[in-house]
């Protein structure tokens, strides 16, 4: 089957419909497409945060927090890696962060842990790690339904 990419419709000219009346006698009209201006809004760049962390440090994180937790490393090492490509910045339409969580889960977990809930911090290595080993660790594996080993 062949597939065939959308068009790029903000590309293509806006065109409005004109009925032209002829002024001879047949009562006829003719249809014709005239081009108008169009207006395209100009897209608002995303700013995505600088890590501040190297990736030893967040290596780091998971061990500190996976100890804090009892948790096997590597589990939770794994769950990063399937959700997010161990990629501290990573953005899935309203997923975000290492462990992919949206703004109503992080928000609604970090009110329940006495944390900042600003969704921005999903996107901060150390407070992805900590939030999702706790979660973990109290048995909230279904956040992560295709990444648990």
């Amino acid at each position: 089957m062949l597939i065939t990419p959308e068009p790029d419709l903000a590309s293509l000219p806006t065109v409005l419909p004109t009925i032209t009346v002829s002024p001879t006698a047949s009562p006829t009209a003719i249809l014709t497409l005239s081009p108008i201006a169009s207006v395209t809004a100009t897209p608002t760049p995303t700013i995505i945060p600088e890590n501040p962390y190297s990736s030893e440090e967040i290596h780091g994180f998971f061990k500190e927090y996976s100890e804090k937790y009892g948790l096997d490393v590597n589990y939770l090492r794994h769950v990063a890696v399937c959700e997010s490509g161990f990629d501290a910045l990573a953005i899935n339409l309203v997923y975000a962060g290492l462990f992919q969580f949206d703004t109503r889960t992080w928000e609604t977990f970090r009110d329940l842990t006495n944390e900042d809930p600003d969704p921005d911090l999903r996107f901060d290595a150390r407070e992805a790690v900590k939030t999702a080993s706790y979660l973990i660790s109290i048995g909230k594996t279904a956040l992560w339904p295709n990444c648990i080993p």
